[in-house]
């Protein structure tokens, strides 16, 4: 499905409260990994997403925002606040497409904002973007 996309990370955490969007994304990557093994561990809110982090370092994180215990935003700053030396990409993932919140995501640093599609073609293209460039070095 990714056509000339290269896909450079090999491990994400996949921060998700809705096991159905979890499957839609671990469809997508199985879709556009082109057989390459992309390790793709999740964790249904921020906080349980931290305790994933401090175990093993992923090469990019994807984050829902609107979550129970820990929401997107909290995870970041959480990030940020407990690995300030961590330098992991952050994508966030949401339903809304409200403006404040693309504009917090950014002062957060946060590189990338998808809108959930409700197709997973559409979602395919969306992560494969991602995946296919190098934010931080």
């Amino acid at each position: 499905m990714t056509g000339d996309n290269v896909i450079l990370y090999s491990s994400i955490l996949l921060i998700e409260d809705d096991p159905d969007d979890r499957e839609l994304f671990i469809q997508a990557i199985d879709a556009i990994s082109n057989g390459n093994p992309i390790e793709v561990r999740t964790a249904p809110n921020g906080a349980d997403g931290l305790k994933l982090l401090q175990q093993k370092t992923p090469d990019i994180i994807f984050s829902d925002v609107n979550m129970p215990v820990m929401d997107g935003f909290q995870f970041a700053l959480a990030v940020y606040d407990h690995f300030p030396s961590l330098k992991v990409p952050i994508v966030f993932m949401s339903t809304a497409n409200l403006h404040r919140d693309i504009v917090y995501a950014e002062m957060l640093n946060v590189i990338h904002y998808i809108r959930k599609p409700g197709a997973v073609s559409e979602l395919e293209k969306e992560v494969a973007q991602v995946l296919s460039n190098r934010y931080l070095s």
